[in-house]
């Protein structure tokens, strides 16, 4: 089965040529109106995006992290369980109550956004294995193959 983009006098005559080797062709149209217009949508705010995988700077050290939500909300908890000394510290809060930092809020970075929370997963540990001066916790990593290493390594910045 083929397909080709149909033009008009020339699609017709690649038929016979086709069907001596029995074989069935279809005619498509490359310009159609879906090509041609795309909807259109604002771009949402940094801090309103989904299903992201961000960086947490602080001065020389990052922190990967995923989440469903909008990257706003789960920023406004990082400060909230910082502020309130949570009983069930997170990464970034027991970080910057032990060693005294302060993240920069305003300059986390979206590495990539994906649905899927599996593939989520998989790119998470993707960045946390590339990162040379990272505070995620190892555990994140850990079903993560370990052939993989190398290939993570070479793909990280020098």
């Amino acid at each position: 089965f083929f397909t080709i983009p149909y033009v008009n006098t020339i699609s017709e005559r690649f038929t016979p040529i086709v069907n001596m080797f029995n074989c069935k062709l279809a005619f498509t149209i490359p310009n159609t109106l879906k090509n041609c217009i795309k909807r259109g949508k604002d771009r949402l705010e940094h801090v309103h995006n989904q299903n992201v995988f961000t960086e947490y700077p602080v001065r020389v050290v990052m922190l990967v992290g995923q989440t469903k939500r909008q990257l706003k909300t789960r920023l406004h908890e990082h400060v909230l369980d910082i502020n309130i000394s949570s009983k069930s510290p997170s990464v970034i809060s027991n970080h910057c109550m032990e060693e005294n930092h302060n993240f920069k809020w305003d300059k986390v970075d979206i590495l990539d956004i994906e649905l899927s929370y599996n593939k989520r997963l998989i790119s998470e540990m993707v960045h946390i294995k590339k990162q040379k001066h990272e505070i995620n916790r190892q555990n994140n990593t850990e079903s993560l193959p370990e052939e993989y290493s190398g290939i993570i390594h070479s793909l990280s910045p020098s």
